[in-house]
């Protein structure tokens, strides 16, 4: 087994979700991961997980409530020089001209634009970040480091 001594927690709002999760879950991962029910956009319901190098967000930012308040929890509960990874859809104008009333043409509707995250962070006073549109051209990678 790859790094025995790193600990995985993984959060997630919905019971259902981690019910799901557990179901799919390789044996020799169930001892590793400790699943753990808290949102994000409520730091009461993350503060008490501890400290983090690494926290990996995938396909919430365009969930969240309120993604400016979310990030600054996430930011909150990282070691220093951890890092904030999060991975998600990118809105492209273009995709609103497409006739489609699926799923995930709604979440790319829903999903913010690179300059609508620089903003976000910037009120929220984080400066060490970068932002990358990575293939397919409407997902993206926020990497930010405290």
């Amino acid at each position: 087994m790859q790094h025995p001594k790193v600990e995985i927690i993984a959060n997630e709002i919905s019971p259902e979700m981690i019910k799901l999760a557990k179901q799919d879950l390789a044996d020799n991962l169930k001892t590793r991961i400790k699943y753990e029910i808290g949102d994000a956009c409520d730091i009461n319901s993350i503060k008490d997980l501890g400290k983090f190098d690494l926290i990996y967000s995938t396909f919430t930012l365009h969930h969240w409530d309120n993604a400016e308040l979310a990030i600054k929890n996430l930011y909150s509960i990282l070691n220093d020089g951890g890092l904030l990874y999060i991975h998600d859809l990118k809105r492209v104008v273009w995709l609103y001209y497409v006739k489609s009333k699926s799923g995930f043409f709604n979440s790319i509707r829903a999903a913010y634009r690179p300059d609508e995250i620089k903003a976000m962070l910037n009120e929220t006073g984080i400066n060490n970040y970068k932002i990358n549109t990575i293939f397919p051209f409407f997902m993206q990678s926020v990497l930010i480091r405290k």
